[in-house]
């Protein structure tokens, strides 16, 4: 079983790998004819929005783990799951 830090880092690494996506999709995107740019790149603006509010998620998930295995070690992923998984 993978420890919190392993995961954690799995998923930075996968933002990474979309964030090219996405950056890779800026340049296929302005290929073409020029009336579907705007459509194109409005899509990917919203990708962009959408990656951004994941980061921001895996940063609280970060602050909320690295607190709990100060104070008591394996209580990490139930502080991430009552905080984020859990209604």
């Amino acid at each position: 079983m993978a420890t919190i830090d392993e995961e954690l880092g799995q998923l930075e690494a996968q933002l990474q790998q979309w964030r090219e996506l996405l950056d890779s999709l800026v340049a296929r995107a302005v290929g073409g004819e020029p009336e579907a740019w705007s459509e194109r790149l409005q899509r990917i603006d919203d990708l962009r929005a959408k990656h951004k509010e994941a980061q921001l998620t895996l940063a609280d998930v970060k602050t909320i783990a690295c607190e709990k295995k100060t104070n008591d070690g394996d209580g990490a992923w139930s502080a991430v799951e009552a905080k984020f998984f859990r209604t």
